[in-house]
């Protein structure tokens, strides 16, 4: 089964989600991402550009790979989600490893528990967030995490 490649993108400015129209890589140059949103009050959308992966950190978006899977509703699940597994008993951001092969939510300073594809595609996996609309979550994970 090849895994569909595509990304969406936070926009630190506006915070706001955006879809991700393309990238384009330049040699010895910087990326570009055009993203793509829908203005709430006029429903319109728009296309905005910014650069990525400058060397100063000035990026004004950060980029979430889909994992290539959905959620028990038919969510798409993004790194950067927060997922809520096994009736609410494991909750947590979902984060590809090092290799990036794997992802799975930190259980743990240095470790993370793993999820397999068979493990996504057939249990409770509901996306109850993400990190950047709904840190507030992230908050309570943590206080659960370290109590």
């Amino acid at each position: 089964m090849q895994r569909e490649i595509k990304f969406r993108a936070w926009n630190k400015l506006e915070k706001r989600m955006e879809s991700v129209n393309f990238i384009k890589f330049f040699l010895n140059d910087y990326t570009m991402v055009s993203t793509r949103y829908r203005d709430e009050k006029s429903k319109k959308i728009y296309d905005d550009q910014f650069a990525y992966g400058q060397e100063d950190g000035s990026d004004n978006v950060i980029l979430m790979q889909f994992i290539g899977l959905h959620d028990k509703n038919g969510i798409e699940i993004y790194e950067g989600d927060i997922i809520s597994a096994y009736n609410g008993r494991i909750k947590g951001p979902v984060i590809f490893d090092k290799r990036g092969l794997a992802f799975g939510v930190p259980n743990g300073p240095n470790e993370i528990y793993q999820f397999s594809m068979n493990f996504l595609e057939s249990k409770d996996i509901k996306v109850i967030g993400n990190i950047y609309e709904n840190p507030e979550i992230l908050k309570v994970w943590v206080n659960w995490f370290i109590s």
